[in-house]
């Protein structure tokens, strides 16, 4: 998403960074995190790219980083709930408003599966 001008303002050198193809993402996502799931890891990286595409067109000023991909597929393997996982991971790190909250976790079930990794 689009800096705004008093970050920009901040630094001496700029560049602009596409967003790497999903591939690229779900390689990063292993060598991250040791994983060697690339089902989970081509997942989560679709994931990233189709719900902060979601979140732009539904005006939420925030999005879904490598971070929050990395502590998921690291909860995932660790054996932990994965409805928990995506709420506290991902939904959660991107907004606490109920409503948004709803709308996120709907386009999550329907669009994506993510809660079936």
């Amino acid at each position: 998403r689009p800096l705004n001008q008093a970050l920009r303002n901040r630094f001496n050198i700029t560049r602009k960074v596409n967003l790497p193809s999903v591939e690229s993402m779900a390689n990063r996502l292993l060598s991250a995190t040791g994983s060697k799931n690339i089902d989970l890891a081509n997942e989560v990286a679709s994931t990233i790219v189709k719900l902060n595409t979601k979140l732009e067109e539904i005006g939420v000023n925030s999005d879904l980083s490598m971070r929050n991909a990395m502590d998921f597929i690291s909860d995932i393997e660790d054996g932990f709930d994965t409805e928990e996982s995506v709420m506290e991971d991902l939904v959660w790190n991107i907004t606490t408003d109920e409503e948004d909250e709803e709308e996120i976790v709907a386009f999550l079930r329907t669009s994506t599966r993510i809660f079936n990794v």
